[in-house]
C-alpha cells in the first residue's frame, strides 16, 4: 500500500506541476505578445494642395490636368467639367505614398519593369515636377512596384493604390446626375 501511495503522490506532484507550467505560459503569452513593428517607408510626402499640374499616363491614354486659380482643368479640353473630388484622391494618392517595403541601390530598373513602366504618373508643385513610375506585379507578395523617377529605390504598393493612377479621362469627368440632366431639359422647354 505504501508503494501505492508513493505513486500516487508523485503522480500529484506532476499534475501539479504540469497545472502551475500551464497557468505560467498562459500568463506570459498573454503579457508578453510579441508586436509585430510594420516598417513605413516614404516614398513621396507633398502636401496635396500644392499640386498646379497633374499627367497620368497609363493604358487609357496620356492626360494632364492644370490648376488655375481654384479650378482644375483637362490640358487638351478646358470645356471638359472635371470631378475635382476624384482627381484630388488621385492627387493625395500620388504625394502622400509609403510603401512597406524598399529595395535601395537598384542597378537595373527592368527587373521590376520600371524601365518601361505601364503607369507613369507626374506633378508639379513649386518646388518642382516629380514622377513616379508604376511597373510589375509581383504576385507572390501581391503588390506592384514603383519607384521615383531618377532615384534607385524600388517600392511596393497595393493595387488598391495603384487603381488612383489607371484612371480615363471618363473616370475622371463629372458625372452629370439624371435630376441635373432633367431640369437642364425644363430651362430648356421654357426659354423656347
Amino acid at each position: 500500500m505504501k508503494k501505492q501511495e508513493k505513486q500516487l503522490v508523485v503522480i500529484l506532484i506532476l499534475l501539479i506541476i504540469t497545472a502551475a507550467a500551464y497557468i505560467g505560459m498562459k500568463y506570459y503569452n498573454k503579457n508578453h505578445t510579441e508586436e509585430k513593428e510594420t516598417v513605413s517607408y516614404t516614398v513621396t510626402k507633398e502636401d496635396a494642395s500644392s499640386v498646379r499640374q497633374l499627367s497620368l499616363t497609363n493604358e487609357n491614354g496620356e492626360f494632364s490636368f492644370t490648376k488655375e486659380g481654384d479650378t482644375w482643368y483637362e490640358d487638351s479640353d478646358k470645356a471638359i467639367d472635371i470631378d475635382v473630388g476624384m482627381l484630388e484622391k488621385t492627387i493625395t494618392a500620388a504625394v502622400v505614398l509609403t510603401s512597406e517595403d524598399a529595395v535601395e541601390n537598384v542597378e537595373d530598373m527592368s527587373q521590376y519593369g520600371l524601365d518601361n513602366p505601364e503607369i507613369s504618373v507626374t506633378y508639379t508643385t513649386e518646388k518642382g515636377s516629380t514622377t513616379l513610375k508604376i511597373g510589375d506585379y509581383n504576385s507572390s507578395i501581391s503588390k506592384y512596384y514603383v519607384c521615383v523617377d531618377g532615384q534607385n529605390t524600388v517600392y511596393t504598393i497595393d493595387s488598391s493604390t495603384r487603381t488612383y493612377f489607371t484612371k480615363s479621362l471618363d473616370d475622371l469627368k463629372k458625372i452629370e446626375t439624371q435630376d441635373s440632366e432633367s431640369s437642364d431639359a425644363e430651362n430648356d422647354e421654357k426659354s423656347e
